[in-house]
């Protein structure tokens, strides 16, 4: 059965980036969105909207709308199940910086957000003219991704940002990582950070030993800076490197070929760790571009990487 998480009464928003998070230790399911009061290519400001479960999906809360304020992009939740908190991420365009906000009410009530605000450079998002595209043309709103790390006992998110503080059309991305200890943020790195190159939309999640994986796009090795293939970087929790950055795939994806509409592959690529196998494996997902056809379209590819 499906359940509608829009009530009456809000038919005439545009409801947008919806996520899901479990808390393992009481089976709760919160899910959160983004609600406009316009359709697509509107300017409203978008509201975060929060609902909870407490049967395990069966039936949900009225969405309610949180307080936070802003030009906001992405939200995330991570259920911490060594205490049960809650927590959600978001990209505020307006300060150019990422806020985190916990709960430990299952969603009742918010703590004043922590934010993450980038030393050089700035998020990507609808701040000037050439926002929110790269050389190629594919548009890459920042928006950040979050995984709670069971084996390390940190959060962890990922997003990508702007070289600099330049205004040159378009400013190159790199990809960073940031643990949360409660809180701060500790110590943002670089997942890949060469110069004029594009890398972004990064995914997050973590193995059995607490070791961060993450995945992203990149242009690096493509001629003009135009075509691209999904990376992996395998980070400590902190950040440090375990293994330099390779290549999962050897096809060039090239999005001006994607007639039916080249300045979207999506806003996420996604990964997951295999535990309990005997083997240590991932599981990339992402969006590539398929030149055999005519004409050619995007495609969902997935790999396994054994390590």
């Amino acid at each position: 059965d499906d359940n509608h998480l829009n009530p009456s009464g809000q038919t005439g928003f545009l409801l947008d980036k919806p996520h899901i998070a479990v808390n393992p230790n009481t089976g709760y399911v919160f899910v959160t969105y983004l609600a406009y009061s316009t359709a697509i290519g509107g300017t409203a400001t978008a509201t975060v909207r929060f609902s909870a479960s407490t049967n395990g999906g069966v039936s949900f809360a009225v969405p309610r709308a949180l307080s936070f304020t802003g030009t906001i992009g992405g939200p995330q939740l991570a259920a911490n199940s060594s205490n049960n908190n809650l927590n959600l991420v978001w990209a505020d365009y307006d300060c150019n910086c990422l806020r985190v906000s916990s709960s430990v009410n299952s969603g009742a009530s918010w703590n004043t957000p922590v934010n993450l605000t980038p030393s050089v450079g700035r998020l990507v998002g609808p701040m000037l003219p050439q926002e929110p595209h790269l050389a190629n043309g594919i548009r890459v709103f920042t928006l950040p991704m979050i995984r709670y790390n069971a084996y390390a006992n940190v959060l962890g998110v990922v997003w990508h940002q702007r070289e600099d503080n330049g205004t040159t059309n378009p400013v190159p991305t790199d990809t960073y990582y940031s643990y949360f200890n409660g809180s701060a943020w500790l110590n943002p790195v670089a997942v890949s950070a060469v110069a004029g190159v594009d890398e972004f939309m990064p995914a997050l999640d973590s193995d059995e030993l607490g070791y961060v994986q993450i995945t992203f796009y990149s242009t690096q090795g493509s001629v003009g800076n135009a075509r691209y293939r999904d990376w992996r970087a395998y980070r400590l929790p902190s950040g440090d490197i375990v293994r330099v950055n390779v290549i999962l795939e050897s096809m060039f994806s090239d999005p001006t070929q994607y007639t039916i509409r080249s300045s979207f592959i999506g806003d996420y690529q996604d990964v997951t760790s295999i535990r309990g196998t005997g083997q240590s494996e991932i599981v990339p997902a992402w969006v590539g571009i398929d030149g055999s056809f005519n004409p050619p379209h995007g495609n969902i590819y997935l790999t396994n990487v054994l390590y």
